[in-house]
């Protein structure tokens, strides 16, 4: 049997001290930081956003700020463009793997960041095709000094809750087909169901055709979920000190 691993991650655990005076120190040595893009052009991000960025990510190692089940790198391309990966547990969606991207605006925080799934994933919320999670309910209006990125990240994780479903509003949506779950709870079970298997398929898992974003990334950018044969599986396992768990079974779709 096949057992998939993915690397590098960074979930929420309680933080040491973390040293702001000298990133702060360094980061000021210039006006602006240019960013690459993974392409032949450069943006130039402004100080105060590369700041925001930097700190909010450190912020996750608090146990508070990172959901559980949910694990988030920024680019090696861009600090503008994080990938993550949510595993959900319960609920319509339960043994969903589902990977997104995090892509922040050139004036982070004044303007909210974007979130994409590069998971096909039906559900009232995010557009079809494209994988847009639409903000608006959580954070209308985008609030800079009240909204972070853990808030962005929870929003992401509750979408997928029961409760949430059952308020979405139909000027909400950006896939009116999901919406009418309503009409047929069975129905909209059996499609998310099918989400949840698709996600944990061979190809959505392994093989890397995802295309670059306009920040930049490439294939090998991020979360990267990789094929083991059992031997190798445990011997990680071993070296990292990692309990065994139940693991998902990867379908053959």
């Amino acid at each position: 049997m096949l057992a998939g691993v993915f690397a590098p991650a960074h979930q929420g655990r309680e933080s040491p001290s973390q040293p702001n005076d000298v990133r702060t120190e360094r980061l000021a040595s210039a006006p602006s930081v240019v960013l690459g893009t993974g392409g032949s052009t450069k943006r130039e991000t402004s100080l105060n956003t590369m700041l925001a960025i930097t700190e909010e990510y450190a912020a996750l190692r608090q146990t508070s700020h990172c959901p559980t089940g949910m694990y988030v790198v920024p680019s090696a391309d861009s600090l503008l463009l994080w990938t993550g990966v949510l595993f959900v547990h319960k609920g319509y969606y339960a043994s969903s793997i589902l990977q997104f991207r995090i892509e922040f605006p050139q004036r982070y925080p004044e303007l909210p960041p974007t979130v994409h799934f590069t998971t096909d994933v039906f559900h009232p919320l995010v557009l079809p095709k494209y994988g847009t999670l639409t903000l608006a309910p959580r954070f209308t209006p985008w609030k800079p000094e009240d909204h972070h990125i853990f808030d962005v990240l929870y929003w992401i994780k509750y979408v997928f809750k029961k409760k949430t479903l059952d308020n979405v509003g139909e000027d909400e949506c950006l896939n009116i087909d999901a919406f009418r779950y309503r009409e047929s709870i069975s129905s909209f079970a059996g499609l998310a169901a099918q989400t949840s298997k698709l996600s944990r398929s061979q190809s959505a898992l392994f093989e890397r055709d995802q295309p670059q974003t306009l920040l930049g990334g490439t294939h090998d950018d991020g979360i990267i979920f990789r094929q083991l044969d059992d031997t190798t599986l445990n011997r990680m396992r071993q070296q990292l000190k990692v309990q065994k768990r139940e693991e998902v079974k990867v379908d053959d779709y």
